[in-house]
């Protein structure tokens, strides 16, 4: 029997960017991932990024330093559901299907084969013959 293994959660992430800014065009400059201190792992920085961190840190760039800047941001992980074949399935839309060929809807119910389903009722067509 299918069952739910993970239900569906709400997931908030907090980043940190060390801001520099141009002098002369405001609104454009560098976004350096950091952690709360401003600290930039320059180890993870590419070579570009590097490179651009350190004119910026050592004046090269006509640049304001701004400090660090704190991104929030939330997303939905979907629930998983254990499907009867075994296999898991994440339930992220109203027709989940799994390799085995069962479908299973946002809540985990596990729906008829696709060719059991009538067409959708057009709107449109509704609203052109009623109208």
């Amino acid at each position: 029997m299918s069952k739910i293994i993970k239900k569906r959660e709400r997931v908030t992430v907090t980043t940190y960017e060390h801001v520099y800014t141009h002098v002369d065009n405001p609104g454009s400059g560098f976004f350096f991932p950091c952690d709360r201190m401003g600290i930039v792992d320059v180890d993870s920085l590419k070579p570009a990024g590097l490179e651009n961190f350190r004119k910026c840190v050592e004046k090269e760039y006509n640049v304001v330093d701004r400090g660090v800047e704190e991104r929030t941001h939330s997303y939905t992980e979907p629930a998983v559901l254990r499907c009867n074949c075994g296999r898991h399935v994440h339930l992220e839309t109203n027709d989940n299907e799994c390799r085995c060929g069962a479908i299973y809807n946002l809540f985990g119910q596990e729906l008829a084969p696709r060719d059991q389903w009538e067409e959708e009722d057009n709107c449109d067509d509704y609203y052109n013959t009623y109208n």
